[in-house]
């Protein structure tokens, strides 16, 4: 929030302000499922020649409370290391099998 409305930051470990937001992210994934703040965008992978959908990648998005997006890039990092990309991973898989089944 110091640095004012939009904009980026980028996360670097050396960077102690840095640390404390990536604690913050480690905070908002354990609430995350729970409060409906991870969704699914799904991306067609076509085949250039025929322009056939060979695939579909399922990519995950988390809001902040306020409704802001967390790039992947930066919140994907955290929960590999505080583990709750496993969680993560299953809430992924649950929530495309019942999509997939209400099809």
């Amino acid at each position: 929030k110091a640095s004012g409305r939009n904009c980026v930051r980028l996360f670097d470990p050396t960077d102690p302000q840095s640390s404390d937001e990536s604690e913050n992210l480690a905070a908002l994934l354990k609430i995350a499922i729970g409060q409906d703040l991870v969704s699914l965008v799904y991306q067609p992978i076509q085949d250039v020649a025929s322009g056939r959908v060979e695939a579909v990648e399922a990519l995950m998005r988390l809001k902040m409370l306020d409704g802001t997006l967390v790039p992947p890039s930066l919140f994907i990092p955290v929960a590999e290391r505080t583990g709750a990309i496993l969680e993560l991973g299953r809430w992924a898989i649950r929530t495309v099998c019942a999509e997939l089944l209400a099809q």
